[in-house]
């Protein structure tokens, strides 16, 4: 799995996990406190400061890093290295498709490329992907689903065998 997904991932299982320490640290308060519980309540005034506190950023941090998986996916997968087509293709604008592929690039998600005005030029050799399963309408690669094969930029759906 890639840098990237691995850190999406990362990020969801924290917000899931603060989220649900927010839930269980509300009620461990008056618990714990009024039948003298006094480390319950303790935990639960940590559980409800990291859920509260915590939560929202980790979402925030998380829903910023997701919005960008169409871009990189293009990048990485497709090949497609012209930030016009890019954005034109997952319908984004220009500047935000920019500041998204500057950010994935800051971040150290998109090794090997440098950007040249609307222009990601490879640093290295790319391994362009294989021409089969391509979306006959945006030329996206298909992700294989149950018994079709659909496109994750334009929502196209196809038989196995199109």
């Amino acid at each position: 799995m890639d840098t990237f997904r691995q850190a999406l991932r990362k990020k969801m299982i924290a917000g899931i996990i603060l989220s649900v320490l927010f839930v269980v640290g509300v009620p461990c308060i008056p618990i714990g406190f009024s039948f003298g519980l006094i480390p319950v309540g303790v935990i639960g005034i940590v559980f409800t400061v990291a859920g509260f506190y915590g939560a929202p950023l980790v979402w925030t941090f998380y829903g910023n890093a997701r919005g960008c998986l169409g871009v990189y996916c293009m990048i990485t997968e497709d090949g497609i290295t012209d930030i016009e087509r890019i954005a034109a293709t997952l319908s984004i604008d220009l500047n935000k498709t920019l500041g998204e592929v500057k950010y994935l690039i800051n971040k150290r998600y998109l090794r090997g490329y440098v950007l040249d005005g609307n222009k990601l030029v490879p640093t290295e050799p790319i391994k362009r992907p294989n021409a089969a399963n391509k979306c006959p309408n945006c030329g996206a690669s298909l992700s294989v689903g149950e018994d079709v094969l659909f496109c994750p930029y334009c929502g196209g759906k196809f038989p196995k065998r199109f």
